[in-house]
């Protein structure tokens, strides 16, 4: 599998006319959810643009944080509160803004991590790896992964587990093939799965 700034640059203009059409159509309560797509479409243009600026580089950096940003501080918060809005059942809304809450405190680490620790741009074996020393990896990974697919699989819709049981497959294959660059590969994939959520928000 090739990644390069063709391949970010397609997958984000797909992702911007999808999400667009996703957030008109979905009905209000969906709106949180169906604007994924369209958020994944920011951060793959950003990516498709790191691609192409040198090495390391101050433009290279501002990418970079551009990208973690939404990596490591929007998705974790996001996604528990956008299942959150779209939940209609009173104990599953009351856990999904527990979620919501662990997924902020998930946030604010990773805040805390990309303030105090330096980070780089490294092009590996055809894929981006941000380089950032993350301390109490383990935890800080698992924490993330957590609260974003258990939102998925918490919420009462069966399409929205699905999507989640997808994610969490796109994340076994990302860790598995590509460790060395999980952050960019399992972003990756869970924006082309993103497109997924047009047909849902119709519904």
């Amino acid at each position: 599998m090739c990644f390069s700034a063709p391949v970010s640059f397609a997958t984000s203009a797909v992702l911007a006319v999808v999400g667009v059409e996703t957030v008109r159509h979905a009905r209000p309560k969906k709106r949180y959810v169906a604007l994924i797509p369209f958020l994944f479409a920011i951060q793959q243009a950003i990516e498709g643009a790191q691609w192409i600026v040198d090495k390391p580089s101050t433009c290279s950096q501002v990418l970079g944080y551009g990208f973690l940003f939404f990596a490591f501080l929007v998705w974790p918060s996001w996604v528990p509160f956008a299942v959150w809005h779209a939940e209609s059942v009173a104990w599953r809304k009351r856990v999904l803004k527990v979620l919501f809450g662990i997924g902020l405190a998930t946030s604010a680490y990773f805040l805390a991590v990309l303030i105090t620790e330096p980070m780089s741009v490294v092009p590996r074996a055809a894929s981006l790896y941000y380089s950032v020393n993350i301390p109490g990896y383990v935890a800080g990974v698992a924490s993330y992964i957590s609260v974003i697919l258990a939102s998925f699989f918490v919420s009462s819709d069966r399409r929205l587990r699905a999507f989640g049981f997808a994610i969490m497959a796109s994340a076994a294959i990302a860790w598995i093939a590509f460790s060395f660059a999980f952050t960019s590969v399992w972003c990756f994939f869970s924006a082309a799965l993103s497109v997924w959520l047009y047909r849902w928000g119709k519904q």
